[in-house]
């Protein structure tokens, strides 16, 4: 017998269902609707405004919980738009009273730019400063999971100690390195700090893009930080403590997600490769790689060789001093295939920011991937490389017969050489596709549709589809188009395309009739019950 909900735990789902998705701002609901729930009874107040606060873009609301006669705001004259909160003195303990009552129902705080409210209300920095010398607890917000920090004014940096809970699991900090803060010596601190109180952190992610905010003592300060499961950062651009980042990285008991990025990352890196083992990394299952070059990333997957990962990211920026050629990719894709073990991978990504002066510079293979057939159980294959992968059908199902368990597949083609690629895969493809690969969801690719007529095999079979990315694919009846798509793709309902970019405004038109006609047939077949033919809608 199943468990039947109590009335409150109805009354939660009720009161997130008011708040909307937190991760989405255009959808979520005004708070007044929370704030109004709780005014309604006693029962519903404590509730909702628990929901109500949860979860917090700025600090200048909570500062306002502080007694009114204590704070002003003053219009800006110079510089910055809007209106700054400032003290007008010096603050109490009984001032800090319904401030304490608010501020424990804060678990996700997230500080960004000015960190001002929608009406262009922002602390300034003596008022931040005043908080931190004034306050009557170490952490300002005691019940604090997660704090982020993305491009925060010079201000906070004086007092971030204040952020910093003994219950934070998540911290992410992203800066692009513009402005004079934070600088080494406030990121070492921030960390330090993090050590030292919330040591049961679960998620670091660090992107700091400036050259001169990057410690190279990172893995000497987090040494003690065991509980980490999911660590973004960049590697110091010093060869000895990148080396160093990947011992500690490899002593972390319960790392599962990593992702590595660097500017400048040393080219010989293999110290770390040589002297590392991979057999530490015993409960990684999750890589992303972002780097700026191939070549330390060759370096980066011996360290990691033998890993049984489920999922790998590979991003590469094109700053070599040769252009990257279609061989490059054959030898990185290589390497993949020797360094992963074939059973285990779940999820490939590559994405190349590729130069090229010529189309016939960028044109790749099916020789060029074949490595990647090795791993059959892969479900998810993105190939951005920023090459025009010129296949056939005959090669395409050598691909799609390898890996059977795709539920998303996407193979894109350059926007700057789309009007010189030709697409050489047919509806044969598409066909093969919903026979070969029953589960997939999700497909990018580009094919010929100039063609198109009534399926010979596959027919009702890719029923899973629900996306579909023609990029830069050639059309020309789209009710042929839409005949053939429904009948293959039956839950199919629409279709992007990119044609309108570069290519063919034609093309795009095209398309979106074809993608009319499926949402048509989908309507008719959802009244009748019956298979219809989408062409006349």
């Amino acid at each position: 017998m199943h468990r039947c909900l109590q009335i409150s735990e109805i009354l939660y789902l009720v009161l997130r269902v008011l708040q909307g998705d937190p991760e989405d701002h255009y959808i979520a609901l005004h708070p007044s609707t929370l704030a109004a729930l709780a005014r309604t009874c006693r029962a519903f107040r404590e509730p909702a405004l628990n929901i109500l606060w949860e979860r917090q873009n700025n600090i200048v609301g909570i500062i306002q919980c502080l007694p009114s006669g204590c704070w002003e705001y003053r219009h800006v004259r110079e510089g910055r738009k809007g209106e700054m909160l400032s003290f007008m003195r010096s603050l109490v303990p009984r001032d800090w009273i319904r401030f304490i009552y608010y501020a424990r129902k804060i678990k996700y705080l997230e500080l960004s730019g000015k960190g001002s409210d929608h009406r262009d209300r922002f602390p300034s920095d003596a008022a931040l400063l005043d908080l931190s010398t004034y306050r009557v607890s170490g952490a300002l917000f005691p019940c604090l999971r997660k704090l982020s920090l993305f491009e925060v004014k010079s201000g906070y940096w004086n007092i971030m100690n204040i952020f910093v809970s003994p219950v934070l699991k998540i911290l992410n900090v992203y800066d692009s390195g513009f402005g004079k803060r934070p600088s080494e010596r406030d990121v070492t601190s921030l960390l330090s700090d993090i050590v030292r109180i919330s040591s049961d952190l679960s998620t670091l992610k660090l992107e700091l893009q400036g050259p001169d905010n990057r410690p190279n003592s990172i893995p000497f300060i987090l040494e003690d930080l065991r509980a980490l499961r999911d660590v973004n950062l960049d590697l110091p651009d010093d060869r000895l403590a990148a080396g160093a980042s990947f011992a500690w990285l490899r002593s972390l008991p319960n790392l599962t997600c990593l992702t590595l990025r660097d500017d400048g990352l040393p080219v010989d890196l293999n110290l770390a490769s040589k002297t590392i083992s991979s057999s530490k990394f015993t409960s990684l299952k999750n890589l992303s790689i972002e780097i700026c070059n191939l070549s330390p990333t060759y370096a980066m997957l011996q360290v990691f060789s033998g890993v049984p990962l489920k999922t790998l990211n590979i991003r590469v920026a094109d700053c070599e001093e040769r252009p990257i050629l279609g061989s490059d990719v054959q030898e990185l894709l290589e390497t993949v295939a020797r360094c992963c073990p074939h059973t285990s991978l779940r999820s490939f990504s590559i994405d190349l920011d590729v130069l090229a002066e010529s189309y016939e510079q960028i044109r790749l293979r099916s020789s060029h991937i074949q490595s990647l057939l090795v791993f059959k159980n892969v479900t998810e294959v993105t190939l951005e490389t920023g090459f025009c992968l010129e296949i056939g059908d005959d090669q395409f199902k050598d691909i799609i017969m390898a890996w059977p368990q795709l539920s998303r597949l996407s193979i894109h083609v350059p926007r700057t050489w789309s009007r010189e690629f030709r697409p050489m895969l047919t509806q044969a493809s598409l066909e093969m596709l919903a026979v070969h690969c029953p589960l997939l969801r999700h497909l990018v690719i580009n094919f010929d549709a100039t063609q198109m007529s009534q399926p010979t095999q596959g027919y009702g079979m890719g029923r899973l589809l629900e996306f579909l990315n023609v990029e830069w694919s050639p059309i020309e009846r789209p009710e042929d188009a839409a005949a053939f798509l429904s009948a293959v793709f039956p839950q199919l309902t629409s279709i992007t395309s990119m044609a309108s970019y570069v290519v063919n405004r034609t093309y795009e038109r095209r398309w979106a009739d074809v993608s009319k006609a499926l949402e048509c047939g989908r309507m008719m077949r959802s009244v009748t019950g019956m298979e219809a033919r989408p062409s006349g809608c």
